[in-house]
């Protein structure tokens, strides 16, 4: 029989999930007054209780819903019943799939803090972690449960994340990132410390939150409680594991992943203090752009695109095309407004464009201008392919006294600070503004060359060689306080920005002799740099 019922204080009642022996399974039952005796000894009191604690940990696995760690038993495990999530009463005689409670018996009291379902059930607590068994197949029953030791790291109260068919968790007291996998040789989990080359980033600190995001690039972004995000790249297929930091004006409280289109978006929120009002924001990190223009390089960041999405056409007329004459752009719908006079009208945005001034504002559905080139045969029907490049930006009145970065159609422009909630620029299509911030490499020290080691020479960086993929600008020097810059070459066209480089850069630097010798890269844009290798030309002295 099912033992399982429901208490109404109200109506003085008890109903059983199963009817009882007497065939009915509604009791009513009296109350007793204060000072009345036959008391009984037959009564149960729960688990789970305003006195006793509730559970704080909770997870899926096998088919049961587990629970775990009261404030009265941290180290305490309830399994609901198999496939019946709400049930934790048994049976008589007791049943394989019926409700599971245990308890881990470790030299020490250790709170539970965490389950992780792999091959099998990773139980995370403060002082160890766990590996749960059961039967020979491995099945999980009242009376074939047993929990044997893995590792005694320890885990901090950070949820651990699912990656592959390995686990990650946060070491107890922080100072370490541990990766919990199974080990064919040990037959159980064993854990490997993924920050024990970066572990500057990590000491003295602990992490607040965390989440990891398979695509574009697997990684997990972690917020440190001082507000700084900690990205670390891993393919364990791959034995890579590089760790780096990212800073921002104000202070990260919370990063998540949701899945949006052809990858996982990561948003963050951000205590922010602009212009002397703190607020919280929540951002959205950018897509990696096939286009270069559509890049997000800066933070707290907003976007106008120009291009024409919709329906609305344009038809040009003119008595002729060069670009002395006036142009007469009628368009099948409204499109514009009184203050688009010094905007541009732009052909061939995707190509090699045609950029009409607006000159004169006659309706909503005419404007005339001159084109900065003569308008070729094959443009002077656009369309709905044309784009409108504005050089008044509204809408930013969150970024108010603030200095920002603009990037427009490919370029750089001057950083301005925002008043009024809006910007003045040379007419764009596509533009990005937002708080800027500096992207910086160090190497370590020059220590080996060639098997041979060096580490007390004098040494002098001649050269850089970098491998690089769709790059604007980079900066390199071997100090931060001397860099020489590397600029895409000029463009082709006098009308579009220069093309981004892929493939290898050669730099000439200059430097002292020191036997620390290393080298600094710097990137400063609203545009993209990818490096791929790095190598160096270098002289040994004594």
């Amino acid at each position: 029989m099912t033992q399982g019922w429901d208490v109404n204080a109200t109506l003085d009642t008890i109903t059983f999930l199963e009817p009882v022996a007497n065939g009915t399974n509604n009791i009513v039952v009296n109350e007793i007054a204060a000072g009345s005796f036959n008391a009984t000894d037959i009564w149960s009191l729960g688990a789970w209780s305003d006195a006793y604690g509730f559970p704080s940990e909770i997870e899926f696995y096998a088919d049961r819903l587990i629970t775990g760690a009261t404030s009265d038993q941290p180290q305490t495990l309830w399994f609901s019943r198999t496939g019946d999530y709400s049930m934790f009463g048994r049976s008589t005689p007791i049943q394989d799939d019926d409700p599971i409670a245990a308890t881990l018996n470790a030299r020490q009291l250790n709170q539970i803090r965490d389950f992780v379902p792999l091959a099998s059930l990773v139980i995370l607590t403060s002082g160890g972690e766990w590996r749960a068994s059961g039967d020979s197949s491995d099945v999980l029953t009242p009376s074939s449960v047993s929990f044997r030791p893995q590792t005694s790291m320890g885990a901090a109260k950070l949820p651990a994340l699912l990656v592959s068919q390995v686990g990650l968790y946060a070491q107890n007291l922080g100072y370490g990132i541990q990766e919990l996998s199974y080990s064919f040789q040990d037959d159980g989990y064993s854990g490997t410390d993924l920050s024990a080359f970066s572990g500057h980033l990590v000491e003295y600190y602990a992490l607040t939150d965390w989440c990891y995001q398979s695509v574009p690039h697997s990684s997990m972004f972690a917020v440190r409680e001082d507000g700084i995000i900690l990205c670390m790249t891993y393919k364990r297929e791959h034995r890579v594991v590089a760790w780096s930091r990212q800073v921002t004006n104000g202070r990260v409280l919370s990063v998540a992943t949701v899945r949006e289109g052809k990858e996982n978006a990561l948003y963050q929120a951000v205590e922010r203090t602009i212009n002397g009002a703190t607020k919280v924001f929540i951002e959205r990190f950018g897509d990696q752009a096939l286009d270069s223009r559509e890049w997000v390089g800066s933070d707290c960041a907003l976007q106008y695109d120009g291009r024409n999405t919709g329906a609305t056409t344009l038809t040009l007329t003119a008595s002729a095309w060069t670009s002395e004459d006036t142009i007469t752009i009628t368009a099948s719908a409204s499109a514009f407004v009184g203050s688009n006079v010094g905007d541009k009208v732009v052909l061939n945005y995707d190509g090699e464009p045609v950029r009409i001034s607006i000159e004169t504002y006659t309706s909503a559905t005419i404007v005339s201008g001159r084109p900065d080139r003569d308008i070729p045969v094959e443009l002077r029907a656009p369309g709905a392919s044309w784009a409108l490049a504005v050089d008044t930006l509204t809408g930013l009145s969150h970024l108010n006294g603030a200095t920002v970065r603009i990037g427009g159609d490919g370029y750089d422009y001057e950083p301005q600070v925002v008043s009024g909630g809006q910007l003045t620029i040379d007419p764009a299509v596509l533009v990005t503004v937002g708080l800027p911030f500096v992207c910086d490499f160090e190497s370590l020290p020059i220590t080996v060359i060639g098997g041979q080691p060096v580490g007390g020479k004098q040494k002098l960086v001649r050269e850089l060689n970098l491998m690089v993929r769709n790059t604007k600008s980079i900066s390199a020097g071997t100090s931060f306080n001397q860099l020489e810059e590397y600029a895409a070459r000029e463009s082709e066209s006098p009308y579009l920005p220069a093309a981004l480089k892929t493939g290898n850069i050669t730099m000439n630097l200059s430097g002292a002799w020191t036997q620390d010798s290393h080298v600094c890269i710097r990137h400063d844009s609203a545009y993209p740099a990818y490096i791929l290798s790095i190598s160096s030309s270098v002289e040994f002295g004594k």
